[in-house]
């Protein structure tokens, strides 16, 4: 990798924020492809850029700091969304907290001020303040509800607004520091990073006791919806003579292999107990049966053939995000198959980013793979490239690098979230690649092998291989969750 030029960093905030805004300047720094060196006090002879108190000082660019975001992160309240400041900035209208209203930057040759407080809102995203106060408020909860976000209530969900905020400022270096001006292209002169996955929830989705389960349901249902439910029945019928789980699993693998497409396969090792499952989700008692697959030998014996070449990582139970014994059980299982266990993606995504962190920080796992909403896509902590999220109770960022879930395959076609058709999904995604290619970022997607089945959820497998072929257009690189943690960790 190429080294990263230094540049000369002024801090001069309340003691209590010092350590935030360095956390934020080191991570907008880190995307932005420079290496800062951190001063602290009055002044400094050799300062490019200053973040602090208001000062006469010349510097070639200085961040606006609001003293009242200070006064704010020492309570625990939430920010409200009506008193977002809005700018536009290529094409989007971009939020902003602890800012006046009026224009983001004025801008000479030979300096700068950008008149928003990129730094304590950047605060907010990225240590997921929000979640922080609302689930310390909540009795038992293992995952955030994104309609509580701020992202849900300011309509801005799709924006990775930390990622903008490192554009802005690159936009102005560019200016009056162009020495630091870096180009915003990854390896092999690809423009952004589409890193792909799979969650391995079953490996043999269609047991017996589900065949019997989903007949069951469809037969009930006849009457109500005739067409749905009777072409259900007989497809399902039919499907033990066109349709196998390895065999779709080998299409998968096969077809990524032919692409050049490396992914990450998650697999699941533990239990999940019933407290954890999905919420409106039915409960059947055989449902513990068909995530044990790593127990089956022959099951075990089929995906040690397919993926022994390829990235697996721990598809960690809902149980194992709060109790590190629990996953220490399940890395030691995984690690059977004989490769390294450093990755991390939560069953069902429960996850709480101000506890779960904790727990894998007892483990060897290096990076996580979880934080993302549900619900909708987009950018749970505003941001779509890895960074280390922040540790409150001793200041301090996290050793695990957290590299962000963008977009989920369950999010775009369940009644419970989006509910998109595959044609619909398809555009929603492309507008992130979009994205992703206009900032320079990165998308991560996650496809389920089970979402690749014809006849329960028809075309949604065409949409994966159309967005990889349409990424690959866009001059994207296609890689895993595992090498995008190597690139980064070198840089």
């Amino acid at each position: 990798m190429d080294s990263f030029p230094n540049i000369n960093i002024l801090i001069k905030t309340e003691d209590s924020f010092t350590n935030k805004a360095e956390y934020i300047l080191r991570t907008l720094c880190s995307i932005l492809r420079l290496n800062p060196k951190f001063y602290y006090g009055s002044t400094y002879d050799h300062v490019h850029i200053y973040y602090g108190a208001e000062t006469k000082n010349s510097y070639p660019l200085k961040i606006y700091h609001n003293p009242d975001a200070v006064t704010f992160y020492n309570k625990d309240d939430v920010f409200h969304a009506s008193k977002l400041r809005y700018n536009k900035y290529k094409d989007n209208y971009i939020p902003f907290l602890f800012s006046p209203p009026g224009a983001m930057f004025s801008l000479s040759k030979t300096h700068a001020v950008i008149e928003k407080d990129l730094i304590s809102s950047g605060f907010y995203f990225l240590a997921c303040w929000h979640e922080k106060v609302l689930m310390a408020k909540t009795e038992k909860e293992n995952r955030f509800d994104f309609y509580r976000s701020i992202q849900a209530l300011g309509n801005f969900i799709e924006l990775p607004v930390v990622d903008i905020y490192a554009d802005i400022i690159r936009t102005v270096i560019e200016v009056v520091l162009p020495e630091f001006s870096r180009e915003n292209k990854w390896g092999s002169r690809k423009e952004f990073y589409m890193t792909v996955s799979h969650d391995i929830d079953y490996w043999n989705y269609w047991t017996k006791e589900h065949y019997k389960f989903t007949f069951k349901y469809n037969s009930e249902r006849l009457f109500k919806s005739p067409i749905n439910a009777g072409y259900k029945i007989v497809s399902h019928a039919l499907r033990s003579f066109i349709s196998h789980s390895y065999n779709r699993m080998r299409r998968i693998v096969r077809g990524e292999e032919y692409r050049n497409i490396n992914a990450t396969y998650f697999l699941i090792t533990g239990d999940v107990p019933d407290q954890f499952r999905l919420e409106n989700k039915k409960l059947v008692e055989y449902e513990n049966n068909r995530h044990a697959y790593f127990e089956v030998p022959k099951l075990r014996t089929q995906l040690e053939g397919l993926l022994h070449e390829h990235d697996v990582q721990l598809h960690g139970s809902p149980e194992s995000s709060f109790n590190s014994e629990v996953l220490k059980k399940e890395i030691t299982k995984l690690k059977e198959l004989g490769d390294s266990v450093i990755g991390y993606r939560a069953h069902t995504l429960s996850f709480d980013y101000h506890k779960s962190f904790d727990v894998l920080e007892e483990t060897e796992i290096n990076y996580d793979s979880t934080i993302g909403f549900w619900e909708h896509i987009g950018y749970r902590c505003g941001t779509a490239y890895p960074f280390f999220p922040f540790n409150f109770k001793e200041n301090r960022p996290y050793r695990i690098l957290e590299i962000p879930l963008t977009v989920m395959d369950t999010t775009l076609m369940s009644s419970h979230c989006m509910n998109l058709s595959p044609l619909q999904g398809y555009l929603r995604v492309r507008k992130l690649i979009k994205n992703a290619k206009k900032y320079g970022s990165h998308v991560n997607l996650l496809w389920h092998n089970t979402s690749f089945e014809r006849i329960d959820y028809p075309f949604w497998g065409i949409v994966y291989w159309m967005l990889m072929r349409y990424a690959q257009k866009k001059k994207g690189m296609l890689l895993s969750i595992t090498d995008l943690y190597r690139i980064w960790s070198a840089r």
